[in-house]
């Protein structure tokens, strides 16, 4: 039997509908529409799908012709959409993996509704999954390429530029941003896009685009206490700080404020990682600054240790290194002597001024 021919059966409809398969889902798909699983022996004896792990999909031109084709089925093919979409987040390990994610749920959600359902992509941009933001957006580029979304609205200009981003390819990440935050609609979403394109600004762009980046702070920051987004606000004022070290560094000071209160923010949302990231730049900071470098030590040590207990290798060799810094940069003992008689002699040192 030809491709074109298989492509009518209805049984292969209903697997159509799915991306990939594991066996179990394939028989279950099956058994839910009354038909029996035959048919799967001899798709793969002629090379009509293809294995990856546990899972397998049809090979891309009988999938195709079976979409193309969707709509002699429409009935069929709404059905095994709601089927595909009731088991979205279902954690049977037997469940196809872009349906135990985000991009199963947005991808059937949009076949049942695409006006509703494409808002779903938005969601898959926000997993920190680059394997889910990559399998999302493949999914989104097939139903835009079958004129089922428009590829220019701002929920898949959304994902784009964060899979994008997360692939190392943040130089069109962030062109895609500020498209997307030209329309402030107040969303979280917006309020990230604000907070990345300013940090890119800062670290990467020339001397104006940095001047730029203190209002993009100060708007994501502002729509983060708004919503009461406590580890928005603690995200933002750590990007906050590293800009002015690279910018304007003698205002340590103010980079340690921010630091400081980010900390606390990260506290009460209960966020490890995040506070490890910025003890160590807490500590980073405070190694150019003599008289701070006990604290300095304390602050990296306490990254360390949350690196180690999370099993974050690279933060903890990262971290490491920043410890030798410190030691390499240890002042000279006349240094200590005159630092802790200019200490007595005003009454505070450095650390007391930003309490």
């Amino acid at each position: 039997m030809r491709a074109v021919e298989i492509a009518q059966l209805p049984e292969i409809v209903v697997l159509a509908a799915a991306s990939s398969h594991t066996q179990a889902s394939a028989q279950r798909a099956l058994g839910a529409f009354d038909f029996d699983d035959s048919v799967l022996e001899p798709l793969a004896m002629f090379g009509f799908i293809a294995r990856t792990g546990n899972e397998w999909r049809f090979e891309s031109d009988l999938r195709g012709r079976v979409l193309q084709n969707a709509h002699l089925h429409a009935d069929l093919w709404r059905a095994a959409n709601v089927h595909y979409l009731s088991l979205a987040g279902s954690s049977d390990p037997t469940t196809p993996a872009y349906l135990a994610t985000g991009p199963g749920l947005a991808y059937h959600s949009t076949e049942i509704d695409p006006l509703a359902g494409v808002h779903s992509y938005r969601r898959v941009a926000e997993l920190e999954s680059l394997a889910a933001n990559l399998q999302g957006l493949r999914l989104a580029d097939e139903q835009t390429s079958r004129g089922l979304i428009e590829g220019s609205s701002s929920d898949l200009l959304f994902l784009r530029a964060m899979t994008y981003y997360r692939s190392q390819r943040q130089r069109e990440a962030v062109e895609l941003f500020r498209l997307f935050i030209a329309e402030d609609d107040g969303s979280r979403d917006v309020a990230i896009a604000q907070h990345l394109v300013a940090h890119w600004e800062c670290q990467h762009g020339s001397s104006e685009d940095a001047a730029k980046s203190g209002t993009l702070f100060r708007k994501s920051l502002k729509s983060g206490v708004i919503r009461g987004d406590k580890w928005h606000q603690a995200q933002v004022k750590h990007s906050m700080a590293l800009c002015i070290a690279k910018q304007r560094p003698k205002a340590v000071a103010e980079a340690i404020e921010l630091l400081e209160s980010s900390l606390a923010l990260l506290a009460d949302s209960g966020d490890e990682w995040g506070r490890a990231k910025v003890l160590h730049s807490l500590g980073q900071i405070l190694t150019a600054v003599p008289r701070d470098h006990k604290r300095a030590r304390s602050y990296l040590e306490e990254s360390r240790a949350i690196g180690l207990k999370l099993g974050y290798r690279r933060h903890v060799r990262l971290v490491e290194g920043s410890l030798r810094a410190l030691r390499a940069r240890r002042p000279s003992e006349s240094t200590r002597r005159r630092l802790a008689r200019k200490g007595k002699a005003t009454g505070e040192g450095h650390g007391k001024k930003l309490r």
